[in-house]
């Protein structure tokens, strides 16, 4: 998560984005895999690959995410569980910029640029460069680092 975010501060400088926008995305990026609050660990630890059932609610987590920071979004999913519920509730009316960049990049850092990602397919500059940016920074990690799962 952190490796992550200094990634996304990096990039955004990089890209010429202000030195204010691009601490706000570092740090709004931290959040980025919140919605993981909301996946059982039971799934979220499994050694061995997912089922397809089990990879469609891994998946939740960006929506999960996106309800916990995004401080405008009132949609709560019926399937969130108490964690996750929680979180949203402690968060709900902040109108930091901190937060909804975080709810964005949550919302979006899966997507890809052709279309085939997820949750909402999204293509091109439909997603925004938040999560553009999110997404290539993750990418990176996994690619450069150990993860437990």
């Amino acid at each position: 998560m952190i490796r992550v975010g200094q990634y996304v501060g990096i990039i955004a400088r990089e890209m010429g984005i202000g030195d204010a926008t691009s601490r706000t995305l570092r740090l709004a990026a931290l959040l980025h895999d919140v919605g993981k609050i909301g996946i059982s660990d039971t799934i979220f630890l499994k050694p061995s690959k997912f089922t397809d059932e089990e990879y469609d609610l891994m998946k939740k987590h960006c929506d999960y995410g996106h309800s916990i920071c995004d401080p405008v979004s009132g949609e709560k999913s019926p399937a969130m569980s108490p964690r996750t519920m929680l979180a949203a509730r402690i968060l709900r009316g902040a109108t930091a910029p901190l937060l909804q960049a975080a709810g964005a990049i949550a919302l979006t850092h899966h997507e890809k640029w052709d279309g085939s990602g997820y949750p909402h397919r999204l293509s091109g500059e439909d997603i925004p460069i938040e999560g553009r940016i999110t997404a290539v920074a993750d990418v990176f990690d996994v690619l450069s680092s150990k993860r437990p799962y």
